[in-house]
């Protein structure tokens, strides 16, 4: 019995020891991979001065047997605002670490800021890169990178509530995830201030909320992406735009700049008898796909730019009811070569899911005094399904159309300007009518007189009442 119970012991004792060695072994297994306590880490200290703000995160092996880390490295290097310390060693790049099986470590992560450096991105991203065994895994790092006001999300969710908020000009505002402004509520944006919107950024205003945009001639507010290096100043897709939810009313943009996003504005279905969208001596330009997009909507629109965008510059789709007023539509994409849709289109139904085409009623798209122009064949596409309403007019309009494909000699088309090239000063950034211009003194005074308030000056405080008619578009020649 005494021999059985010591090879008992013995038996034990074989199997601990294999054990610990299966522990002490490395493995090479390429499906071995590491998990992390976060996937991103957020430093949300905004800093006054110069200054650093450390952070600690876990990367875990559940492997029976030890892994070792070939490589964690900072994406940027030594140009990185961030800087590593890995098991007591402070560094950019770490090599060979391990780590037991079934155990963990501690990174440490630090960023140091000048939040006063404006070279410095609102912004500043990293990421951890960690090699085992031939895989490749990342942990991102985000921190605030300017003095500016952060509106994100709480951690763990992609979007945030804005109740009756002021975004004041004092200190520019930087959206991080989508940004909804809650039913009942009011955001209104002061003249003169910044909003930036990080990648895949939007806002969105929700059912029975409200946007006021309050900007001014000598203030005007401005939505655009939050990189400021000069090469992102004109660059499309940076952000997401700004949506009017079906059900959000008394929308009101006024002198606002609104670039370099995927939709400049979506507006959907009519609330009502108000309108969904107000929108008055502002610039929509370089958005990577439609600029003012109305679903259904009721938008009215003076004074405005909207300009070169990769898809439409202005659709107005499902019916609804839009009133453009001295306003320019032009598309000069710069990838023009591949673009086949029109400046502007306007229909009166959609597809459904289940691909039937359901029709809806356009009660009124008229355009007074509008340029409607750009670099293709036909800039203005008119769908219409005989099930619904199709009501438009032209009025006193400059159009580029495609002789072959829309007749522009019906009740329609009051005092038109067909296919003459109004003669822009640049289709880049300088829409103001050159010299020999056949918009010149071509638009409709009554248009300016029935709606002084809006139309009497353009954007610039240019006044349009001095010569005998009103110039074509958005802006009245000096």
């Amino acid at each position: 019995m005494k021999k059985v119970i010591q090879f008992i012991v013995l038996i034990f004792a074989v199997i601990i020891v294999i054990h610990a060695c299966k522990k002490d072994l490395i493995t090479t297994d390429a499906n071995a991979k590491l998990s992390f306590s976060a996937d991103t880490v957020f430093f949300d200290t905004v800093f006054a001065t110069i200054g650093s703000c450390t952070h600690k995160f876990k990367v875990y092996n559940n492997n029976d047997k030890k892994v070792s880390i070939s490589s964690i490295s900072l994406k940027n290097g030594a140009s990185s605002f961030f800087i590593l310390n890995v098991d007591g060693v402070a560094g950019a790049s770490h090599k060979n670490v391990e780590i037991g099986a079934k155990d963990s470590i501690f990174i440490f992560a630090e960023v140091t800021i000048d939040p006063q450096n404006t070279n410095t991105p609102y912004v500043v991203e990293e990421k951890i890169l960690f090699e085992t065994n031939g895989n490749s895994q990342d942990v991102d790092l985000v921190a605030w990178g300017q003095r500016a006001i952060f509106h994100k999300a709480p951690t763990g969710f992609s979007a945030f509530a804005i109740g009756n908020e002021f975004w004041n000009s004092d200190t520019p505002h930087v959206v991080y995830g989508i940004g909804v402004v809650d039913s009942g509520k009011l955001l209104t944006i002061t003249q003169g201030a910044q909003i930036h919107f990080h990648g895949g950024a939007a806002l969105y205003v929700n059912k029975d909320a409200t946007l006021k945009v309050l900007g001014s001639k000598d203030q005007r507010v401005v939505f655009q992406g939050d990189r400021l290096d000069p090469e992102y100043e004109e660059i499309p897709g940076q952000w997401q735009g700004i949506y009017l939810s079906p059900l959000s009313k008394d929308n009101k943009i006024n002198y606002a700049i609104i670039k370099n996003g995927t939709i400049g504005i979506q507006a959907d279905t009519v609330n009502g008898s108000n309108p969904t969208l107000i929108l008055r001596n502002s610039w929509i330009r370089n958005m990577s796909q439609i600029g003012l997009f109305g679903r259904g909507a009721t938008i009215e629109a003076y004074n405005s730019l909207i300009t070169n965008c990769g898809t439409y510059c202005a659709a107005f789709t499902m019916g609804g009811s839009y009133q453009m007023f001295q306003c320019t539509i032009g598309n000069y994409w710069e990838g023009s070569a591949s673009r086949k849709t029109p400046a502007l289109i306007v229909n009166n139904w959609f597809q459904a899911a289940s691909l039937q085409v359901i029709p809806r009623n356009l009660v009124k798209a008229d355009f007074h005094n509008c340029i409607v122009y750009g670099n293709i064949t036909g800039e203005v596409t008119l769908s219409k399904d005989d099930g619904a309403a199709f009501n438009f007019l032209f009025d006193h309009c400059l159009l580029k159309v495609d002789p072959d494909k829309t007749t522009t000699t019906g009740a329609e088309y009051v005092s038109c300007i067909i296919n003459k090239d109004p003669n822009f000063n640049s289709t880049t950034n300088d829409y103001n009518l050159d010299n020999g211009s056949p918009a010149l003194q071509a638009g409709d005074l009554t248009t300016v007189t029935a709606n002084f308030a809006n139309l009497s000056s353009d954007m610039e405080g240019t006044t349009r009442t001095d010569g005998p008619n009103p110039d074509i578009g958005a802006l009245e020649k000096q």
